[in-house]
């Protein structure tokens, strides 16, 4: 019986990905922010280290890394843009990657929320990441 579970706890082990496996090149798509609270944002992650996104009337775009073996995302916005044209002041924030597993990422905002990242899936005629 113990040959079983050991079996079971290694095939679940190796299915979740550590946060410390977190590449640059997971992050290269889009993703649904605010999952966990109903409050989405859709943000798309370039290879070239920046991203656009939308979260509710605001329109933002910066740049992006990934650091400390993919435990952290420093996001440095460039300034949003509102419909209403108004300009928000840059700013920087690093999220703490606390679990990564295949479309999903676990998180904790820089204000301590913890939230749910998912990766939306590609369509013909999507942008390129």
């Amino acid at each position: 019986m113990s040959r079983a579970l050991a079996v079971i706890v290694l095939f679940a082990a190796v299915h979740v990905t550590t946060a410390g496996e977190l590449t640059s090149k997971d992050m290269i798509i889009a993703w649904t922010f605010g999952v966990a609270h109903k409050n989405y944002s859709y943000y798309t992650f370039k290879s070239d280290h920046r991203y656009t996104g939308e979260h509710g009337d605001m329109f933002l775009r910066g740049t992006w890394r990934t650091f400390d073996h993919g435990r952290r995302l420093e996001m440095i916005s460039g300034g949003g843009v509102p419909r209403n044209q108004l300009t928000v002041p840059p700013s920087r924030e690093v999220i703490i990657i606390e679990s990564f597993e295949r479309d999903t990422l676990r998180v904790t905002l820089a204000d301590g929320k913890k939230d749910v990242w998912k990766k939306m899936p590609r369509w013909k005629g999507s942008p390129k990441y």
